[in-house]
């Protein structure tokens, strides 16, 4: 009997994997749980093994398809009274699936359009037989699709995997009032429709935008070199296109003199190395930061807008940014208030370097509450960092530098290190931005405050 394995659910916000590579070939007799394939999901790599033993019959996808979640991976020939080591393959549960609308494949839509409607696909032609696919979108967007009665299976999709994104539906929309008004559903009679010349409606945090301009052909002025963009990448772009659309973001700089906390590190250092731990000076950030969270939890929060609700979390889950081989991933340090300047400073570097190694699990870049980044290390003073949606701010560090400065009557060398607060001006004034700045600098510049939280 024949049995099919599916790409099983990736964790939450996750609707496709890239398949790196396949460990098994069409015609091979497996055993359960051997590996089947290698997969690159939100910025990690891991190996879905076999569910059953038999035979393999077909592998549905090649080496660097993208994979949507409850897709046929492989078909297995098994006996039919052969036990199985495990359950059948994974079955991708309703609750646990993204939401999911049937769409025919692209060879079943021909490429012309109706006159007067572009991008909108005729209805007639030849078409082979329906096969369901999953469209893949945000909750925010398929709103926006049913206040104005689109179906998303019409919608071409230009985001990563053919994610169907805000600035599709609108461009959709824009071209269908092009030829007449849009279609509104019964319950929404009551609310005219917009006049053919009228801009494209807004969706709540989403400005209305106009359609994506053709990309040029760089060919034509000299040569160039096409490279894919890794999923991670494109699991970047993504989270930064979003980070960019959604927030209200500004940023607050402000120094601290770092100088006695320095001085204390310098002489702790031996101590920690003693224990093997190498410690600098984020661990200190992280446990001021902590403490400012406390006095100001709405920096520890997220705005819903849907529901016109604030998320403020009892929990100081920290992410802590890391440059790496395949781009900035942000690991995620759990209860940071919970442990101690050796501790943060142990977990931080194990979780670099798994970074850094690309072997960090998708499990630890998720559930952030707030996040810091340094570009110290390389350069830099002051910047904007952009922040994690959905969180609400983000801390960047500048590089330290050493400066005059007047203590009293005497100039003295100063070590200063930027400061550079970017939050989300929907739910946070620039007053409140301050305050919390001044409290990670008080704490930094005093660092006996910080054994009162240790």
């Amino acid at each position: 009997m024949q049995r099919e394995f599916v790409l099983p659910d990736l964790g939450e916000g996750l609707h496709e994997a890239i398949l790196v590579a396949w460990k098994v070939h069409e015609g091979d007799v497996v055993e359960a749980d051997q590996p089947l394939a290698e997969v690159e999901t939100d910025k990690a790599t891991s190996e879905l093994p076999s569910p059953y033993r038999g035979r393999i019959i077909k592998l549905h996808y090649r080496a660097g398809d993208r994979v949507p979640v409850g897709a046929v991976l492989v078909t297995f020939e098994v006996e039919e009274t052969e036990p199985t080591a495990r359950p059948a393959a994974p079955e991708v549960s309703k609750s646990s699936m993204p939401e999911l609308t049937s769409v025919r494949p692209a060879s079943e839509t021909p490429s012309a359009s109706i006159p007067g409607e572009p991008g909108v696909p005729r209805r007639d032609g030849q078409r082979e037989p329906s096969i369901s696919r999953p469209v893949l979108a945000a909750p925010i967007t398929r709103k926006l699709a049913r206040e104005h009665g689109i179906d998303l299976s019409q919608v071409p999709g230009t985001g990563p995997g053919g994610r169907v994104t805000t600035e599709d539906v609108l461009a959709y929309l824009a071209a269908r009032q092009g030829g007449r008004r849009a279609e509104t559903r019964p319950e929404a009679l009551a609310t005219p429709a917009p006049e053919p010349e009228a801009a494209p409606p807004s969706v709540t945090g989403v400005a209305p935008t106009v359609g994506r301009p053709p990309f040029p052909d760089f060919a034509q002025w000299g040569p160039i070199e096409r490279q894919p963009a890794s999923a991670v990448r494109r699991r970047i772009a993504e989270r930064m296109s979003l980070a960019s659309r959604v927030p209200a973001t500004v940023t607050h700089a402000d120094e601290a003199d770092i100088t006695s906390l320095e001085q204390s590190r310098a002489q702790a250092k031996p101590v920690a190395e003693q224990q093997g731990v190498r410690l600098t000076l984020l661990p200190f950030v992280v446990k001021a930061v902590v403490v400012a969270l406390k006095h100001w939890p709405l920096f520890n929060a997220s705005y819903d807008e849907e529901r016109n609700e604030i998320i403020v979390k009892k929990y100081y889950h920290i992410g802590i940014a890391v440059d790496t081989p395949q781009g900035l991933l942000v690991p995620v340090v759990r209860e940071a208030d919970r442990k101690s300047l050796l501790q943060l400073a142990q977990e931080m570097a194990a979780l670099a370097e798994r970074a850094r190694q690309g072997q960090l699990r998708a499990e630890e870049m998720r559930g952030s509450s707030f996040t810091i980044t340094n570009i110290g290390s390389l350069g830099g003073i002051f910047f904007t960092p952009i922040i994690n949606w959905p969180e609400v701010a983000i801390l960047g560090l500048g590089r330290v530098q050493e400066r005059l400065a007047l203590v009293g009557d005497k100039p003295v060398m100063r070590k200063m290190l930027p400061l550079c607060l970017s939050f989300d001006h929907r739910l946070l004034d620039g007053a409140d931005a301050a305050r919390f700045v001044n409290k990670i600098r008080q704490l930094l510049e005093n660092p006996s405050l910080l054994l009162l939280y240790a």
